[in-house]
């Protein structure tokens, strides 16, 4: 930025080069900032400080990658011509309800809520949250299972989101008051619950936005799933062979759920954005939990007696390249290196990245996707990376 605009230094030079001419005798005060002299020229010095200030921002604030919030609000509002719903959103989805007693009919009624307990020590951290069934209910003698049940969370917010995940793990979630104590809730998924968007939400949607306004296109879908339904993150993909697009939705917590993909793959229809004989298809994502071992030399061999902050900025770097990623289904050991070897300057290279899955087998990277097969998102357990630092050679 220095390249771009002058410094208060540079601006106050020949201000002070002119007095020299006219009062010689006061080059010597000003040189050692002493006596009144002195005093003008400081606050000139910083009324142009803070005019560079507010220069500064106005360039940051007028382009889309480096606003940031209320600026990028205004931006995309002044620029883009649209408006961000900021309004949070509610984690939908739907739940099965299995009973080991079949001699009696009942019913769920309509409201009936569920909880799920919090559980901060798996590799996908949940809050407590408690959700509401959204319809009846009803167990006919003989009749064991209920699937599709749809509920909602009680609050707004991305607390109450459940990411799918590909090996099994116990959901917790349980009812009280139920006409049959031996019902249990054997399926459970639920997504799209959101906090104010972030700004890569943002960037997201005004980019999606400014390619999909003008008509029922391939990028109007895309701009369709982002709006107002708690997308996040989004994978648009066509296949030829039944003609269609499909777009893989996940919300800010990597969360995803059938009856939520079905809902917002209607808002796209009722939002008439998709073209005439085109066919889209909004289909969730599930989550193959991961860890990284990086084996990662310092620049220094002292750097290796406190590596907190590095570890940390690695750590971050590593989420970020499985997360922020558009093609985030695809992944390779390069450029995964590069994103660790990048993540702090104390870092020299990082010679060795493997990725290793929950039951510690280590992965083939992918970087040609079959999307004729399931698409995954890998998240990074807890940003759980083992880091084995080497010193410089």
């Amino acid at each position: 930025m220095a390249d771009i605009l002058f410094t208060a230094d540079k601006i106050l030079t020949p201000v002070l080069t002119k007095f020299y001419e006219l009062r010689p005798n006061a080059q010597k005060h000003i040189n050692l900032r002493s006596g009144v002299y002195w005093h003008p020229f400081l606050g000139y010095r910083g009324q142009a400080a803070r005019a560079i200030v507010q220069l500064v921002d106005l360039v940051k604030n007028g382009r889309l990658s480096t606003a940031e919030g209320e600026a990028l609000l205004d931006l995309v509002e002044s620029e883009f011509d649209t408006l961000i719903d900021t309004t949070p959103t509610f984690a939908r989805g739907e739940m099965s309800l299995t009973r080991s007693s079949t001699i009696v009919a009942g019913d769920v009624p309509k409201g009936t809520r569920f909880s799920r307990p919090a559980n901060l020590t798996t590799q996908i951290p949940v809050a407590a949250a408690t959700y509401e069934t959204l319809a009846n209910a009803h167990f006919n003698v003989g009749q064991a299972t209920v699937t599709g049940i749809p509920i909602q969370a009680l609050t707004a917010g991305a607390a109450a989101n459940h990411p799918i995940r590909t090996d099994v793990v116990a959901h917790g979630v349980a009812g009280s008051g139920l006409f049959d104590p031996s019902l249990t809730v054997s399926a459970f998924s639920t997504a799209g619950g959101s906090d104010k968007p972030g700004d890569n939400y943002v960037r997201q949607f005004a980019r999606a936005y400014s390619l999909g306004q003008y008509g029922p296109t391939a990028d109007a879908s895309r701009y369709g799933a982002l709006l107002s339904t708690g997308v996040r993150y989004m994978l648009a993909f066509d296949l030829p062979g039944t003609g269609t697009q499909k777009i893989l939705i996940a919300d800010q917590s990597w969360g995803s759920s059938s009856r939520w993909a079905a809902q917002v793959q209607q808002s796209i229809y009722d939002a008439d954005l998709i073209g005439h004989g085109c066919k889209v298809v909004v289909d969730q994502v599930r989550n193959k939990v991961i860890t990284v071992e990086a084996t990662v030399a310092l620049r220094d061999r002292q750097y290796r007696t406190e590596t907190l902050d590095v570890d940390e900025a690695i750590r971050k770097a590593a989420r970020s390249y499985f997360d922020d990623r558009p093609d985030w289904n695809v992944w390779n050991t390069t450029s995964l290196k590069g994103a660790i070897t990048r993540a702090h300057a104390k870092i020299l290279n990082c010679s060795a990245a493997t990725v290793k899955d929950v039951t510690g087998a280590t992965l083939t990277q992918i970087t040609t996707p079959d999307y004729n097969s399931e698409q995954f998102h890998y998240y990074l357990a807890n940003s759980a990376v083992v880091i084995t630092y080497q010193d410089p050679t």
